[in-house]
């Protein structure tokens, strides 16, 4: 039987309701209101056609609770290495062990840039202090993160 999403998660002790939590968290990094909890729970789906995971239909998006994890680990034909030395991946192949997030059809970066460039975005004072001294430190401009920022601003006015 191949196990679901939702069971790596339980097996982990990630709860629905935790999971919900962590919708009403992008919420409010959005800017969002509580009823947009349960839709952005609803609009997620995860796509596997460059990760090293089968799905029943290798195209289609499945939302985390239906997704599966079946491992199927195969280099592509135009990478360089072995499977336990990997040289160069072929991009046109799977290459990776993250799934694709989506929201509403849109790519979404998660984890803790997604945090800090929604943030930065959003006007967070403590992420913008951050950011702009990481910035400075680097003597870099704020243009470098622009098609990103600008992507973040489109999500939170939609």
């Amino acid at each position: 039987m191949t196990e679901t999403f939702y069971d790596v998660m339980r097996r982990q002790g990630i709860t629905h309701r935790s999971f919900l939590k962590f919708c009403s968290l992008t919420a409010s990094a959005l800017g969002l209101g509580p009823a947009m909890v349960p839709r952005i729970a609803e609009e997620i789906q995860e796509f596997v056609p460059h990760s090293w995971y089968n799905y029943p239909d290798g195209v289609k998006g499945l939302h985390p609770w239906d997704g599966v994890t079946e491992p199927s680990f195969q280099l592509g034909p135009n990478a360089k290495g072995s499977k336990t030395n990997i040289e160069q991946i072929d991009e046109d192949a799977k290459y990776s062990w993250i799934k694709a997030p989506r929201w509403r059809g849109h790519a979404m970066e998660v984890g803790p840039l997604a945090r800090y460039i929604v943030g930065y975005a959003s006007g967070h004072e403590e992420i913008t202090e951050q950011i702009n001294f990481v910035l400075k430190t680097l003597s870099a401009c704020v243009i470098w993160m622009a098609s990103t920022l600008q992507t973040s601003r489109m999500i939170l006015r939609s």
